[in-house]
């Protein structure tokens, strides 16, 4: 999760991944945002066999306005992203959902999200407090605890969370 655009890292990650033999993943959300590469970033992702799902700087990128919650600096980039998504890129945003169940390797059924949800797609998920302009995660609340509770609460066997910093 939270690649935000940055392709040296990703390319980086995917080759470690690949000399571990990974054959599917599992991306958390926030392929865009900050870094000067957001469409390269887009189309490796698109590429990978697995699952995707959206982050809140992905929805703000495709939807005008969900950007009001971010700091000056996150929402400029935003913006600038925004401009320069190509139509493919764009749309391929536009297919992820802000969560995804799938089985693991155990046959586990797994709830992927982003982070709490009020503010990405309507979605809520009580992993923590907050509210518009505050954190969606707070890092000491992603507890083990507060994730099985998750989990059994959806009716999964685990929850997989991707941001957990503060607000952007």
């Amino acid at each position: 999760s939270d690649i935000h655009s940055n392709l040296a890292a990703l390319q980086e990650t995917l080759q470690v991944a690949r000399d571990q033999a990974v054959d599917e993943y599992l991306f958390l959300g926030d392929i865009v945002g900050y870094g000067a590469s957001p469409n390269e970033c887009c189309e490796l992702v698109r590429a990978l066999p697995g699952v995707a799902i959206c982050g809140n700087h992905d929805i703000a990128a495709i939807q005008p306005g969900r950007e009001i919650w971010f700091t000056p600096a996150a929402r400029a980039c935003i913006l600038w992203t925004r401009e320069v998504l190509t139509p493919e890129n764009l749309a391929f945003l536009e297919s992820l959902s802000p969560r995804a169940e799938v089985a693991g390797a155990l046959d586990e059924l797994l709830l992927l999200v982003h982070g709490r949800h009020d503010r990405v797609g309507g979605l809520r998920l009580e992993l923590g407090r907050g509210g518009p302009g505050q954190a969606e995660l707070r890092a000491g609340e992603l507890d083990d605890h507060a994730l099985q509770a998750q989990a059994q609460a959806e009716g999964r066997d685990a929850v997989l969370p991707g941001e957990a910093q503060g607000a952007e």
